[in-house]
């Protein structure tokens, strides 16, 4: 069987909440060590993905686990860069967690996780505004294509995952897959 590895994406500039999104508190845990602990269970392994401005910060904070800096050669392509470089480490396939979902439960891991399919590229949910490229399964067979997709000039995951053959779930509590990506945001969730 296929050894799932666990990619958190942690390397966007926060420039919405003014603060990096992983080091936010929820519920007494650090957002970067509950998402860790979230992908745990389904993975051989965890690898964090940054740029390399930030793996100082990351590792200050306390992350011990391996890190993939972002490379150079990729450009400035956001989080599709943090994918092929986990892709240049490792075939893969890689379950994908951006760092700024902390609504989500393992249930919802789980589900994606049940719901490959063969002959798929991925596994990703959808909901009324679209597919979460930043919280999906990219199966080893998605690698080339997305190499294709980029070489092309193509920069954005989702449009990737709508253009190709992937599994698509609806979430069953859309809720929880929301990203909080402004202060407001964040105290509205914080204090519920």
């Amino acid at each position: 069987m296929t050894t799932i590895k666990g990619l958190l994406l942690a390397g966007g500039a926060s420039s919405r909440m003014g603060q990096t999104k992983a080091l936010l508190p929820y519920q007494g845990e650090v957002q970067l060590f509950r998402a860790a602990r979230l992908l745990q269970p389904f993975c051989t392994s965890l690898y964090l993905s940054c740029q390399p401005t930030q793996t100082a910060v990351y590792r200050q904070a306390g992350w011990e686990a391996t890190i993939l800096e972002d490379q150079p050669h990729y450009g400035a392509i956001g989080p599709m860069n943090g994918v092929l470089t986990a892709f240049d480490a490792h075939p893969g396939p890689w379950l994908v967690l951006g760092c700024d979902y902390p609504l989500l439960q393992e249930q919802d891991l789980q589900l994606l996780l049940t719901s490959r399919k063969e002959n798929q590229l991925a596994v990703a949910f959808e909901t009324a505004t679209g597919l979460e490229p930043l919280l999906a399964l990219y199966e080893a067979s998605s690698e080339r294509p997305l190499r294709s997709f980029w070489e092309k000039d193509q920069q954005s995951l989702r449009h990737f995952l709508s253009s190709h053959p992937i599994q698509r779930v609806p979430p069953p509590q859309p809720g929880r897959l929301q990203s909080i990506d402004t202060p407001e945001h964040y105290h509205s969730v914080h204090l519920t």
